[in-house]
C-alpha cells in the first residue's frame, strides 16, 4: 500500500536528514519500492546521491528527486502524484518548516516523523512545531500520524531531574503520536550512503525502523 512519509521538525541538528537516508536505504534492503524526495534547498539527500552514483558505478536501488517547494500548486499536483507511487515516498522536509509550499505535505503525509533530540531547546521547538502541526489540521486539514524518534542519544548525559523531565516530554508526545525506541549516538550511523545499509547500522536501528513499519503498515 502507498505511503507518503514527511521527515520533519523546525529544529536542526536532530539528524533528520541522516535518519531520512537511512530509513530509505531500510526499505531498500526489505525490497520495499522506495522514492525519496529531497525538498530541502541545501539538496543535501541530492548531493549524496549523486556523489553515490559516481561511487559506486552501478544502479541505485531507489530513486532520489530534488523538488522545489516555493509553489504550492506545484506541491498539491506532486503530492497527487506521489499517491500514484507503488511504495512508500519519503520526503525529506527543509528546516523552515513555515514555507507555504509544505502546507501539501502535511496535509497529505501518512505520517510525519520528527527526529528530536532531550535537550531543553530542542524538545521546545519540537513542542512548537508540533503545536505548529495542529494548527494546519484545524484550519486546513489532514490526519498525518506523528511519529517521534528520539535521536543521538548518550547513556551518561543528563541530571537525574533532566532525565525525569526528558521522560514527562516523551509521555506527553505519546499523547498525540507514538514514541518510537530511542536511537543512540553511534558514530557509524554518521556514515552513510544513499545505496546500502551497514549490518550493523541495521542492528542500531532495527527496533526503531521496525516499530515505524508496524505502525505504518508498510
Amino acid at each position: 500500500m502507498n505511503k507518503i512519509i514527511a521527515f520533519a521538525n523546525q529544529k536542526g541538528g536532530v539528524g533528520k536528514t541522516t535518519l531520512c537516508i537511512l530509513f530509505a536505504d531500510y526499505l531498500a534492503w526489505k525490497k520495499k519500492g522506495v522514492v525519496l524526495l529531497d525538498a530541502d534547498d541545501q539538496r543535501s539527500v541530492t548531493t549524496k546521491r549523486e556523489k553515490d552514483v559516481e561511487f559506486f558505478g552501478e544502479e541505485p536501488p531507489y530513486e532520489v528527486q530534488h523538488v522545489g517547494i516555493q509553489d504550492v500548486d506545484y506541491m498539491q499536483r506532486l503530492m497527487a502524484n506521489a499517491r500514484q507511487i507503488d511504495g512508500t515516498v519519503i520526503i525529506d522536509c527543509p528546516g523552515n518548516v513555515r514555507d507555504d509550499g509544505l502546507l501539501p505535505v502535511f496535509t497529505q503525509a501518512d505520517a510525519i516523523i520528527i527526529p528530536f533530540e532531550y535537550e531543553d531547546i530542542c524538545l521546545e521547538a519540537t513542542t512548537d512545531f508540533v503545536n505548529l502541526l495542529n494548527t494546519i489540521k484545524q484550519k486546513v486539514g489532514g490526519s498525518a500520524k506523528y511519529i517521534f524518534v528520539p535521536n543521538k542519544l548518550q547513556s551518561s548525559f543528563g541530571t537525574a531531574a533532566e532525565v525525569s523531565m526528558w521522560k514527562q516530554c516523551a509521555s506527553m508526545y505519546g499523547m498525540v503520536g507514538k514514541v518510537m525506541p530511542k536511537v543512540p549516538q553511534r558514530a557509524n550511523l554518521k556514515r552513510i550512503d544513499t545505496y546500502d545499509i551497514t549490518p550493523s547500522q541495521r542492528e542500531i536501528l532495527r527496533a526503531t525502523f521496525e516499530g515505524i513499519i508496524r505502525e505504518l503498515n508498510i
